[in-house]
C-alpha cells in the first residue's frame, strides 16, 4: 500500500509532535525535580534550626554545617 503524500507529510508532522511533547515532559519533570529538591533543602534548614537540632548562628535558616560544607564561614549578624 502506498501511502499518498499528504497522508506521509500528517504522519511525519505528527511524530514529530509527539516527540516534542515526550521531550517536553521529561523537561518538565527535571525541572519539577530540581525544584522539591531546592524546597526540600530550604524546609530541612528552617525546620531543623528551629527545633535546635542544627546550629545556625546568623539566623538565615541555613544551617551552619552546611554553610561550611560550602566554604562560607558563618558569622553572627550585626546588629
Amino acid at each position: 500500500m502506498i501511502l499518498s503524500s499528504n497522508n506521509r507529510l500528517f504522519l511525519t508532522y505528527s511524530c514529530n509532535l509527539l516527540q516534542t511533547i515526550l521531550i517536553m515532559n521529561e523537561i518538565i519533570i527535571v525541572v519539577i525535580a530540581i525544584v522539591v529538591l531546592i524546597v526540600g533543602v530550604i524546609v530541612y534548614g528552617v525546620i531543623s534550626t528551629t527545633t535546635g537540632s542544627e546550629e545556625d548562628v546568623n539566623k538565615n535558616y541555613i544551617p551552619d554545617r552546611f554553610e561550611r560544607m560550602v566554604g562560607k564561614d558563618p558569622k553572627k549578624k550585626e546588629e
